[in-house]
């Protein structure tokens, strides 16, 4: 990646970092069907990844696909056993976000129906899972004090019932990992933010600041014991 990029600033490798790699999908965007097969080379691939980097981050389709269930069903194969996978499910702070990654992660065909299905325990995968919120936006913070005392009263009362609501579908304080705010140069580009961009204000250092963090808790077990 750092030798490759079309983009100038991420040619010039961050001092002390490790080699980036990303690895095609296909090149058409369709979706591969689910086979045994499929399933036994996701495992080996994955065991491939596990030898030669720290970590390695599999983006999956968004909803249920038949990439979860490649992935799902790879990682409970024997040779996975010993090998840490963890879920995160990214979704933006809205009503019909909040349910719709409740359901993608606990209810019929989830991820964790699912994985029961390919013999995953339930209960250790319910463990393994964690929620991220992004493009937030801070109702109380300096980004909203331009707006009417009505609007920003509006904003709180839509962030307290935002809460409640993921407490009650399970993706509340107890599940969640981080949280990512509203970014322009995510919300219009969805690229890698360098630290040109940074420089530049093109992109907010908080933004950089709140992903660091979810980096550190994937490796950090107290991120993921049990409350």
């Amino acid at each position: 990646m750092w030798g490759t990029s079309e983009r100038p600033s991420l040619r010039q490798r961050p001092p002390g970092s490790g080699s980036l790699v990303l690895l095609p999908g296909q090149r058409n965007g369709s979706e591969f069907g689910f086979t045994n097969d499929i399933a036994k080379r996701c495992a080996e691939l994955f065991l491939r990844l596990e030898e030669e980097f720290d970590l390695t981050l599999v983006d999956l389709s968004a909803g249920r696909s038949y990439a979860s269930q490649i992935a799902l069903a790879a990682t409970a194969t024997p040779t996975m056993r010993k090998v840490a996978a963890r879920w995160l499910v990214f979704h933006r702070w809205t009503p019909q976000h909040v349910t719709a990654a409740a359901d993608l992660a606990f209810e019929a065909g989830g991820i964790v129906a699912m994985g029961k299905e390919y013999g995953h325990e339930p209960d250790r995968l319910r463990e393994s899972l964690r929620f991220i919120r992004t493009a937030v936006i801070n109702p109380r913070g300096a980004e909203v004090s331009h707006l009417d005392l009505a609007q920003q009263a509006f904003l709180q009362k839509c962030d307290s019932e935002l809460s409640e609501l993921a407490r009650r579908r399970g993706t509340g304080r107890t599940t969640l990992l981080g949280t990512v705010p509203l970014d322009p140069l995510l919300q219009w580009r969805e690229q890698l933010i360098s630290d040109h961009d940074v420089q530049s204000k093109i992109a907010n250092a908080r933004t950089v600041d709140a992903i660091v963090e979810l980096t550190e808790k994937l490796f950090d077990d107290t991120a993921w014991e049990t409350v």
